[in-house]
């Protein structure tokens, strides 16, 4: 049995209005340290003694006490299944207030130079200053959590020890960091480091290895944690202290989603909303609980220890956001207590979120069953994972019920199932997957197609047409503007030459590809009766259905096949990517083709839910269902299924 851990007995839980602050060892401490295998000086020596004293002072916040606080990780300050016999997961003891306590190796580390760059001063540190073991105690600090590291005079972030490499990283950062930021948006493109020689020449001019140590230093575990949110935009209220005063944070990881949370927090232009619009039916942040689950989206990249924290990490962020735009703050309070779940905080987010916006988008955004990790939680609430269903453009045409809000919706949450109103729309009948496209094979791409030409509906429709609308959900131009519906027709010649192309690869293309086209007899008739007269104008060929210019390719009639291969196959290719992930073609019992998630199985069904912009996959349960995730129908997502009117019955999500 592993030994209890040795901790400081806080002497009373604090009075309201007031804060801990940890006192600095003023005295000259040990021997300076480089990390294991360091071989050259450092440019900011690091200390290590087995025992510190420090103090605990209780300070009234009404006093505006002058501290520092620190931001970094609970755990090792790298990957720890990268470390080599080094233990830096073990406990290391220190004296606070007289008595032993127990602090990890990186929180060690951290205080050490600290001690040594701030000596005698005080210094804000969530695991010392915060009584771990008191609920109500977290519970009230991480609510004003955002406040401490507003009103700190400095933060300090401390992402780990130095290497030997260390003086010469930061000369890199340093000089990326003058370069202008639209440049610096031009090298999230770059394929290698050299491209940098474009916008900068000394920047062009580093060593590969030293890339790689740029690069292995922004996969340190404080750039991906979820705090870090938070304490970054209420530290960039204040100065923020790395290194030699650079603000990495411009540079590293996640610096997309940083920059769209910090924008969402304070740009009253702000309008990268679509994943709010596809959970309330409004594309602004109308409320708390709009910003909420905008910053959950965000932040899905991060990591908690707590999964809890994944919305708690958020709430002083929202409220900074909601007081700014003048709405009523956010219910949801942290509450650490054991019977207070993962799951039961993320089914309170969705539930809050539903009754704000009277609307139940939100089931839309969960997660495929494989993907889903969090216990006991809820099939319709989501779990905002970094595997999440994809979202394309910046507004979302799609709205399967007709309407944003209908007057007749209804629904309702009890012990965490909810009630909706719904409409089948058919029981799936038949199913492929389909491989990323950058690596499917003609065999494939022949099943999804073969699949196409079995669905009966939309009535009167061009099997292919129907096929490649369906898998980048009739959205988008030939000129990528993703939300553009219906898509292009020039799209169509986009995923021809592409499946062209496909089946040119391989052996005894013409057998092959003519075997595939006998599902699509629609188009037999009109391409015999076709001569090369009709074909030289490329505005006809234009006009012919996507069947026929197949068909006619395969049998090279005409310049069919040289107007195919001038079309861009990239272009169907970047806009069918995304929504094409993790997905699988279907047919239902009644004709539709679909596209849907990947653990979907022959025999759910594809529901309309009153109030939710996609069709849901759901699964039986005895009376209830599981939600298994949403789906693209093709004929239906603009609400033509509703045009006659609405036969609703009730549904029960488990």
């Amino acid at each position: 049995m592993a030994p209890a851990r040795r901790r400081y007995s806080y002497p009373t839980s604090l009075p309201g209005g007031s804060i801990r602050l940890l006192r600095l060892p003023s005295g000259p401490i040990a021997v300076p340290i480089t990390e294991e295998g360091g071989t050259e000086p450092v440019p900011a020596p690091i200390f290590v003694q087995s025992r510190f004293s420090f103090g605990l002072e209780v300070y009234d916040y009404a006093s505006k006490p002058s501290y520092r606080a620190l931001s970094y990780t609970w755990g090792p300050a790298c990957d720890p299944s990268a470390e080599s016999n080094d233990q830096r997961t073990d406990p290391r003891r220190i004296i606070l207030q007289g008595e032993v306590h127990e602090v990890t190796r990186n929180l060690l580390d951290a205080l050490c130079q600290c001690s040594l760059s701030f000596p005698g001063s005080l210094l804000w540190v969530d695991a010392l200053c915060i009584n771990q073991d008191d609920l109500l105690e977290r519970q009230v600090h991480v609510a004003l959590m955002d406040q401490v590291y507003r009103n700190a005079q400095q933060v300090l972030l401390w992402v780990g020890l130095a290497t030997a490499k260390t003086r010469q990283l930061l000369g890199l950062i340093h000089k990326i960091a003058r370069i202008g930021s639209a440049e610096i948006e031009l090298a999230r493109h770059f394929d290698h480091p050299r491209d940098f020689a474009a916008i900068s020449k000394d920047v062009a001019d580093a060593e590969i290895q030293l890339w790689k140590e740029y690069l292995a230093f922004y996969e340190r575990t404080w750039f991906q944690r979820g705090w870090r949110m938070r304490k970054h935009f209420f530290a960039s209220l204040n100065k923020r202290i790395f290194s030699a005063d650079v603000d990495a944070l411009a540079l590293g990881r996640n610096i997309w989603r940083v920059k769209l949370i910090q924008d969402a927090c304070s740009d009253p232009d702000y309008a990268y909303l679509l994943v709010v619009g596809l959970c309330t039916g409004s594309y602004s942040l109308d409320s708390a609980e709009h910003i909420l689950i905008h910053l959950m989206r965000m932040s899905r990249d991060f990591n908690w220890t707590d999964m809890r924290d994944r919305v708690y990490s958020l709430l002083g962020l929202v409220a900074h956001t909601a007081k700014r735009l003048g709405f009523p703050p956010i219910s949801l309070r942290p509450d650490y207590s054991p019977d207070v779940t993962a799951a039961h905080v993320l089914t309170k987010v969705a539930e809050a979120v539903m009754l704000r916006s009277n609307y139940v988008g939100i089931i839309a955004q969960v997660s495929d069953l494989c993907f889903r990790s969090i216990k006991d939680l809820p099939s319709w609430v989501p779990g905002f994972y970094k595997q999440f269903n994809y979202a394309m453009g910046h507004i979302s045409p799609l709205n399967a019920c007709g309407h944003i809000r209908r007057p007749d919706l209804a629904f309702s949450v009890h012990n965490e199932c909810l009630r909706v109103q719904g409409q089948l729309l058919g029981i799936l009948k038949e199913q492929r997957d389909i491989c990323s496209l950058n690596n499917i094979d003609w065999s494939s791409l022949r099943q999804l197609m073969q699949l196409a030409a079995s669905a009966t509906l939309p009535a009167g429709r061009d099997r292919i047409d129907v096929l490649w609308r369906t898998m980048l959900w009739d959205i988008g131009s030939h000129e990528n503007e993703a939300e553009l519906h219906p898509a292009s027709a020039q799209l169509g010649d986009s995923f021809l030459k592409w499946a062209l192309l496909m089946l040119l690869s391989t052996e005894a293309p013409c057998s092959i590809g003519l075997e595939t086209t006998k599902a699509f007899d629609s188009s037999d008739e009109l391409s015999e009766k076709l001569t090369d007269h009709d074909l030289r104008c490329a505005t006809d060929i234009a006009g012919l259905p996507t069947s026929t210019k197949w068909d006619l390719a395969l049998t090279s009639k005409g310049d069919i096949r040289k107007y195919i291969m001038t079309a861009d196959a990239g272009a169907f290719l970047g806009l069918a990517s995304g929504p094409t992930w993790m997905q699988q073609l279907f047919t239902t019992s009644n004709g539709y083709l679909g596209m849907g998630p990947k653990s979907g199985e022959v025999g759910d069904e594809a529901w309309l839910v009153n109030g939710c912009p996609f069709p849901m996959v759901l699964r039986r349960a005895t009376d209830h269902f599981k939600v298994i995730g949403r789906c693209y129908v093709h004929g239906v997502m603009h609400g033509e299924a509703l045009e006659k009117g609405a036969m609703w019955e009730e549904l029960v999500l488990l």
